[in-house]
């Protein structure tokens, strides 16, 4: 059980630092393709970008994560708003399509990664189980070491703390 647990705990870590690196990379060419569109979305989605970047670092800190995301997603709204009146105002340019592809990549890597680090937890029963099975466990411990006629061990504080620590 303890094996398994720390398979999902591992694949979970991963997972998350895959897709920090992802979004970095996507808010970077995201931000570089500001300059395909016009003028007067440019600087406003240069500048939302910016701000994204703020509230995505201030999730990370842990500073109030669900409002984070919140801000997020409403940022990357404004964000596909100003793409959408470039594109139907030259709705042939090539440019704004690379923007457009760029930012919504950007949207679906914010979603991998909060799918990852915030809703991707280890699940309670499994939890349930390892308290469980530990309580059990330092219990039979406990009564064996009071059925025998020797001198109680050190070790067992060390045993105690041991088991603690791994599901710390």
């Amino acid at each position: 059980m303890l094996g398994f647990t720390f398979s999902f705990a591992a694949s979970r870590f991963d997972a998350k630092r895959e897709a920090a690196l992802e979004e970095a990379n996507a808010i970077g060419t995201t931000f570089l393709r500001t300059r395909f569109l016009p003028l007067e979305q440019r600087t406003p989605s240069a500048q939302a970008l910016k701000e994204y970047v703020d509230v995505r670092l201030q999730g990370v800190k842990g500073k109030d994560v669900l409002a984070a995301i919140a801000r997020s997603e409403a940022i990357q709204d404004s964000l596909w708003k100003e793409a959408t009146t470039a594109g139907n105002n030259n709705p042939t340019s090539e440019m704004i399509s690379l923007y457009v592809d760029s930012l919504n990549e950007l949207i679906e890597v914010h979603a991998k990664r909060v799918q990852a680090g915030v809703r991707s937890r280890i699940p309670i029963v499994m939890w349930f189980g390892l308290i469980s099975i530990s309580v059990m466990s330092l219990a039979a411990v406990g009564y064996l070491a009071g059925l025998s006629t020797m001198c109680r061990s050190p070790v067992m504080a060390v045993l105690i703390l041991s088991f603690t620590v791994v599901l710390a």
